[in-house]
Formats: structure tokens, C-alpha cells, sequence
């Protein structure tokens, strides 16, 4: 019985030190796949006939029937009364965007560019750890509730407490540093790309997969082209009826003046007259051999508005800024402002008075009526 214990028991030792056997192996693996990436608009802001707001930028060539006009109004801003997206030549579009990336996070967002017709055109900075307005405050800090952020004369901080959406059901809106990403693109209007046609505006985000995201498409035109038809109700030129020194006659047609420019561009207009010379000599009327333009006055009509008091039609002088009140010495086509703007397709319409001075002799039959018009 005591021989039979210490067997077993030496038994059991031996089984313990015998070496484990390997039977085989399988493969294992997990990943959560890629989603490209999403872009959210944020914020957008137009640099229009003037260069001071976004970096870089330059005020567009004028003529005296293209180029923009200075609004010279403290109450408006050409961004404001430009009613249609179009730039000229110089002008600027920034863009302001959040990238999102749900499955890698903002660690997996490459890059993001700004795109015309789908071709890359313009590199976008990343600004998510710039400095807001307030010195030393994060963009953690604005989040939490800082100070505003001031981005081209828009407010963030609001809106990135808004946007983007909630990254599921459940979730809370806003900006999240651990899976998005603030990027600004700004353009600029080059000569190459200044067409005179509509074209896509987007932003595109890369992620480290190659995947792309795209925002939502926007429509903006390009160096629109400026045209105007300028013609009388009869087709002939602005006549008066005969009269006699200082007698008051009107005209027996209508100047009229169509906005037919692309793109749905506004157009301010301004009327001037050269003085009238005579086909028959000798002439005088009353000092020189010129029938000053002093004695024509002029009135019109915008939409409908009807401007009742007559205006003198002044000489031009392309010594002079274009402003609203006053382009280059050319008279709005009426005082209130916004009525002074030929809508796209429509057509303003001017009536004209003449008062011949003392004395006056000879026919003045030659001069010009010179309208100015300018885009917002």
C-alpha cells in the first residue's frame, strides 16, 4: 500500500514537467474601414472693389463702362449691395470651412484646397491652434465660451459652438478638436482665370487614405462681362423742339439705358453732355461759338422711380474719382441711392430740357450725351 502511493505520486510529477504541444494558429483582425472626409461651410466673405479687407487683393480696372464703383457711404459696403456672386478681376473670396473626420479622426485630415470646376487652385491654411482675437486664448478656450474671434469681419465663435452637425444621433453640435479640423481658403480673381463665365467654387479635403470630401457646390462668375445698350425711344438722336432765346423747349425722344451684362450684375449709372457746337457758321450762344451744356437739364426714371427735379447735365472730367454722388464729374441718373442702380435686364429712362440762352445764333446740332455705368 505504501509502495502503491509513491508511484502515484511520481507519476503525477512527470506529467507535470512534460512540455506543452503547439496544435495550429488563425488569423485575427479588426478596423473601424475610412469614411472620406466631411466639409462644413462655415463663414464666406467677398473683398469687392477695394483692397483692405482680405490680404493681398487689388481694386479692378475702370473704364467708363466697366469696373466697379466705390460706394463712399458709411451706412453701405459694396458687399452688402452687391446682390449676385461675382467677382472682377483682383477681387477676393475667402472661405472659411470645418473638416471632419468620424472614423480616423482630426489626426487623419491631410489637407484641404479650394477648387474651381473640380481643379485645384488655391492651398488652404489650417488655423485650428491660431491664436483668436484675444491674445493667449486658444481655440479650446474660444469654445468653452471666450472671447469673440473676429474672422474677416465675422463673428466664429458663435458658430463654431453651432456647427458642425452632431457627429451622431445623440451627440452635441459643434466644433471638436478631436475629429475636426479649421481651415481658411482664400482666392483671388487672376487674369488667367477671368473668363466672363459661371464657374464652381468648392473646397476638397484629403484624408491620409487618399479619401476626398467636398463642400457643398457654389456658383460664382467670373469677370462678368459689362454691357449696356444706350438708344433713344426713336432710334434717331435726342432732339428739341425749335424755340428762341430764352425759351425753355423739351426733348422729343427718351434716352433709355438697358443693363445687359452677365452674371446678374448691378449696375450704378451717371449721365454727363459735352457742350454743342454748331454745323452752321458764324455761331454764338451767348459767349463763345458753344452752346454750353449748362443749358441742358435732364431728369429720369429708375424702376418706378420717378425723379421730378431737373439736374444739370455737367461736362465730364476724368480728373475725378467715380463715387455714387459724382463719377468723374458725370450726374446719377437720380438722388436716391438705391434707385440709382439698373437692375439686371432692366432700363432706366431720361427725359431732357433745353433753355436757350441770349443771345444765341447758329445750329447747334453736334454733341454727346455720355453715360457712365459701373458694377457694384
Amino acid at each position: 500500500m505504501i509502495l502503491s502511493g509513491v508511484i502515484a505520486i511520481f507519476l503525477a510529477m512527470s506529467l507535470a514537467t512534460l512540455p506543452s504541444v503547439f496544435a495550429g494558429s488563425e488569423d485575427i483582425g479588426a478596423g473601424p474601414g475610412n469614411d472620406a472626409p466631411q466639409v462644413y461651410l462655415l463663414k464666406k466673405a467677398f473683398d469687392v472693389c477695394k483692397d483692405n479687407l482680405i490680404p493681398d487683393g487689388s481694386v479692378p480696372p475702370s473704364g467708363q463702362q466697366f469696373g466697379c464703383v466705390k460706394v463712399g457711404h458709411d451706412d453701405y459696403d459694396n458687399d452688402y449691395l452687391r446682390t449676385n456672386q461675382y467677382l472682377f478681376e483682383g477681387e477676393q473670396v475667402a472661405i472659411l470651412v470645418a473638416v471632419r473626420d468620424l472614423n480616423g479622426g482630426a489626426l487623419d485630415i491631410l489637407r484641404a484646397d479650394l477648387a474651381v470646376d473640380g481643379d485645384l487652385i488655391a492651398k488652404c491654411n489650417e488655423i485650428t491652434n491660431a491664436q483668436p482675437s484675444a491674445e493667449g486664448e486658444t481655440l479650446a478656450e474660444l469654445l468653452a465660451g471666450g472671447s469673440s474671434n473676429e474672422w474677416f469681419g465675422h463673428d466664429v465663435s458663435g458658430d463654431l459652438k453651432d456647427q458642425p452637425p452632431g457627429k451622431s444621433a445623440g451627440t452635441d453640435d459643434g466644433f471638436d478638436t478631436d475629429y475636426d479640423k479649421l481651415y481658411e481658403c482664400i482666392f483671388t480673381l487672376t487674369p488667367d482665370l477671368a473668363d466672363g463665365d459661371e464657374h464652381t467654387v468648392t473646397v476638397i479635403a484629403e484624408d491620409q487614405a487618399g479619401e476626398t470630401g467636398e463642400s457643398v457646390p457654389d456658383q460664382i462668375w467670373f469677370d462678368p462681362a459689362i454691357e449696356v445698350d444706350v438708344f433713344t425711344s426713336d432710334g434717331g438722336p435726342v432732339a428739341f423742339a425749335d424755340g428762341w432765346p430764352e425759351q425753355t423747349v423739351y426733348s422729343t425722344n427718351t434716352l433709355k439705358i438697358h443693363n445687359a451684362a452677365d452674371g446678374g450684375v448691378v449696375l450704378a449709372a451717371w449721365i454727363a453732355g459735352s457742350d454743342l457746337t454748331s454745323s452752321e457758321s458764324p455761331s454764338k450762344c451767348p459767349v463763345t461759338n458753344v452752346l454750353d451744356s449748362d443749358n441742358i437739364e435732364f431728369r429720369c426714371k429708375s424702376g418706378v422711380y420717378f425723379e421730378n427735379e431737373w439736374e444739370t447735365l455737367d461736362n465730364p472730367d476724368d480728373t475725378k474719382d467715380c463715387k455714387l454722388n459724382d463719377c468723374q464729374g458725370a450726374d446719377p441718373i437720380v438722388k436716391d441711392i438705391f434707385h440709382q442702380f439698373i437692375l439686371p435686364d432692366s432700363t432706366a429712362e431720361c427725359w431732357f430740357r433745353l433753355t436757350y440762352p441770349v443771345p444765341c445764333v447758329g445750329l447747334f446740332d453736334q454733341g454727346s450725351i455720355y453715360v457712365y455705368v459701373r458694377a457694384l
